[in-house]
């Protein structure tokens, strides 16, 4: 990877893009919410039909960002609002209006869902306020939304083209509107449009239905007043009369003001009575964050991720496993040790920061916790953490894979650069335990002079970090306060064995994983016997140094217990998520990793 380029994460904080009706047409609004300029500070703004390039002041290149679909950049007009640091570019769309009436009488809207960028398209479209004429048998409404670009009818059930792969029913209700959520990180099919179909069920139709076995993620749906839906809309700042000083525009975009918020309450769709129009809005995952900092360490932790390609790394050094011994797991009980020919085990998956910090702010991260990820590849949980939870004593991953862990350290490396070159000290603790040819000089791209008033945004701060090159069942991690295992493709055997380290977490400790069936599944008599094991005299094996590490610890262990008394389950408790689904387990939190979703199981030392 290049020099970092503060363009790419240093000014801009939130992209909200929007399309909605404007007479006849469509129009096309994208809001750019800054950061890190002051008042005074010249906006160059340049625009073309299918991106807008922003040029900041302290940037050594401009930021590119593509619009959600092509624009008449030669009629668009462009604001900036300096009190609020805000920049809307408004235009007319260039293709065809996105919205028509199907010949069944349905209302069709056409969504792009690829080249955005993680997050939600948005589609809202007001639910027809009752049933006119006598075909109607009732007052329900339907939604179809088909992955193929083409409308879908009732009539095309099932997952070939046109038919249609997510369905949802409603009754009607006056001055409501349905919002169709779809997550782009889950969009993977050929086609890039999503088409949205909204009709009233009428006599003798049977309603949609998804067969059993073939339900996909990624689409939601959402049933809501047009107070609650006016209120998700993105809506412009109240600009000055005034021009903002310093704020230059194309001549492509003229600096015309535009003073009307970005809503969906235009005119409304064929066919309905409501009130309120319909929209398409792009919302990217960073909005989710509670506040520009942490927006702001989410853009570097992305940024810097891509120094290093984990599945490379990790393919490599399974393709070698015939020229080295396979990883082998081993501890007091099993001195021989478990060998994994095949490095299941090693099975690499990534972390996306926003919803890992959405599921650990669920978990939640209390001051002064040690957060440990055993397996932590090439470090996304551990820097996500720390990123998410500065207040947090340590962070600690351990990886068994060379090359993994010396990806880990250089993102690390480039991570405190940043954050100590914004004007925050890194934390003093940023350690890591790793072997001299790892690369050290790994130094921060950053223009010192971005702003004299950066104080205004708060830059991100990092809870201290350990890594360590080395076996989960050999490194030390009783200190834990919360424990992190992407342990999906653990062989049993191994999985076992980490159970029986996490016997000697304290009191309260979190054990998250991701088997729903921990307690059940492996309350086998080794493990049980072993938990006996780790309650006993088990430090008598020890060197000085590790009872001194492990003493806090200890000071806290539970008693000793009788063999197979009440074994494992007697050890650990399941932690209510309150999980909102009836069918899953209340144990259950749900994330999004390189596979899709993903389920973690949080289970408590009692």
């Amino acid at each position: 990877m290049g020099p970092a380029s503060m363009a790419d994460f240093g000014f801009v904080d939130l992209v909200r893009q929007t399309l909605h009706p404007r007479g006849s047409s469509a129009e096309y609004a994208m809001q750019l919410v800054l950061k890190n300029v002051r008042s005074s500070d010249s906006v160059d703004l340049q625009l073309s039909d299918t991106a807008v390039s922003l040029h900041l002041p302290g940037a050594p290149e401009p930021t590119l960002i593509s619009t959600m679909l092509p624009i008449r950049s030669d009629e668009a007009t462009a604001k900036f609002a300096k009190k609020q640091r805000t920049l809307l570019v408004r235009g007319p769309a260039s293709v065809p209006m996105p919205v028509w009436e199907h010949a069944s009488g349905a209302t069709c809207v056409r969504a792009t869902a690829c080249g955005l960028g993680r997050g939600t398209v948005e589609v809202r479209l007001p639910l027809p306020a009752s049933a006119s004429g006598s075909s109607h048998a009732s007052a329900t409404c339907y939604v179809l939304v088909s992955k193929w670009g083409l409308p879908a009818t009732l009539a095309d059930r099932g997952l070939a083209s046109p038919g249609y792969t997510w369905c949802h029913v409603c009754p009607m209700m006056p001055s409501a509107v349905v919002t169709i959520s779809i997550e782009t990180a889950a969009w993977h099919w050929d086609c890039p449009d999503a088409v949205v179909t909204l009709g009233v069920l009428r006599r003798g139709e049977e309603p949609p239905f998804i067969e059993p076995g073939l339900e996909q993620l990624g689409v939601e749906f959402r049933v809501l007043s047009a107070e609650a839906a006016a209120a998700t809309c993105c809506e412009a700042p109240a600009f000055e009369a005034a021009e903002a000083p310093g704020a230059a525009a194309s001549a492509a975009a003229s600096t015309a003001a535009s003073t009307a918020a970005i809503t969906a309450t235009s005119a409304a769709s064929p066919g309905a009575e409501s009130a309120v129009g319909w929209a398409v809005e792009f919302v990217p995952e960073e909005a989710r964050l509670p506040s520009a900092a942490m927006r702001d360490a989410c853009q570097l932790y992305k940024h810097a991720f891509r120094m290093v390609d984990g599945f490379e790394r990790s393919r490599e050094y399974s393709l070698g496993a015939g020229r080295r011994a396979p990883p082998t797991w081993r501890d007091e009980a099993t001195p021989e040790g478990i060998v994994d020919q095949n490095c299941v085990s090693l099975t690499y998956g990534e972390a996306e920061f926003v919803p890992f910090y959405l599921m650990m702010s669920r978990l939640g991260v209390r001051d002064g916790d040690v957060v440990v990820d055993i397996g932590s590849g090439t470090g996304r949980m551990v820097l996500g953490t720390a990123l998410g939870f500065p207040h947090a004593a340590e962070v600690r991953g351990i990886e068994l894979v060379p090359d993994l862990h010396a990806g880990a350290v250089e993102v690390h490396a480039w991570l405190a650069a940043q954050i100590a070159s914004r004007g925050t000290e890194a934390p003093a603790d940023v350690t890591a335990d790793v072997t001299a040819d790892v690369t050290a000089d790994v130094t921060a791209d950053v223009t010192a002079d971005v702003t004299a008033d950066a104080a205004a945004d708060p830059a991100p701060t990092m809870a201290p970090v350990r890594l360590i090159h080395g076996d989960i069942l050999e490194a030390h991690w009783a200190d834990a306060d919360l424990v992190l295992a992407t342990s999906l493709c653990f062989p049993s055997a191994l999985l076992a064995k980490v159970l029986r380290r996490a016997l000697g977490l304290r009191r309260g400790a979190r054990f998250v994983c991701m088997q729903s069936d921990l307690l059940e599944a492996h309350a086998d008599a080794d493990v049980a016997d072993a938990f006996d094991f780790m309650m006993k005299d088990d430090v008598d094996e020890k060197t000085a140094e590790e009872q001194a590490a492990e003493g806090e610890a200890e000071k806290h262990a539970p008693p000793a217990r009788a063999a197979h008394s009440s074994g494992l389950a007697s050890a650990f408790r399941r932690v209510p998520m309150d999980t909102a689904s009836d069918t899953e387990p209340p144990h259950r939190l749900v994330t999004a990793m390189s596979w899709g979703e993903a389920s973690f199981y949080v289970y408590e030392r009692v």
